[in-house]
């Protein structure tokens, strides 16, 4: 509770000087989106959930990708001819 209670403190304090998205000049890049998934946990009463290493590649779909970046190309002004992988 010690923790929570620091936690909240920090983040009453840096909420009236900054926005959500603005790392204040105090925390280190690698400790922000530590700090801000602390707070938002801690804010929902929620367990941390670690989505995994792979959360953004599962979630990629394919063919849309291949489409949009087809169609990146052409407009660019290429023509594109995809072969299936052996």
């Amino acid at each position: 509770c010690q923790i929570a209670a620091a936690i909240a403190k920090i983040r009453w304090a840096t909420r009236i000087a900054t926005p959500s998205n603005v790392r204040p000049p105090c925390c280190s890049r690698s400790s922000w989106p530590l700090r801000v998934s602390l707070i938002d946990s801690i804010s929902r009463r929620t367990a941390f959930c670690d989505l995994g290493a792979d959360y953004h590649t599962t979630r990629i779909n394919k063919d849309r990708k291949t489409r949009n970046l087809i169609h990146q190309l052409e407009a660019l002004g290429h023509t594109v001819t995809l072969n299936p992988a052996a």
